[in-house]
């Protein structure tokens, strides 16, 4: 939760940062969002993960579950319904 705080922060802020700080919060978020411990973030965990990020952000719009799957379906570059750390840095 705390890494989800971090990466709102520079979201709202919009403040630049490195690469490998984007990085740093990204592998934190994927371990924390990580519910099962398979090393891979499933399509619900994602779900979990941008409801939670875009309801914080945008509090007019709804974010249905088919463009979550759309977001998934992207990431997922060899098509295993599950994003390995170097698919999920895609879309953060």
């Amino acid at each position: 939760i705390e890494n989800l705080k971090q990466l709102k922060i520079i979201l709202y802020s919009k403040k630049m940062c490195s690469k490998n700080e984007v990085l740093a919060i990204a592998k934190k978020l994927f371990e924390d969002y990580d519910n099962n411990g398979n090393g891979y973030i499933e399509r619900s965990e994602l779900s979990t993960i941008i409801t939670t990020l875009f309801a914080d952000i945008n509090r007019t719009e709804v974010l249905d579950q088919k463009r979550i799957d759309k977001v998934f379906t992207v990431a997922d570059l060899n098509s295993d319904n599950k994003l390995c750390f170097p698919e999920f840095t895609k879309i953060v």
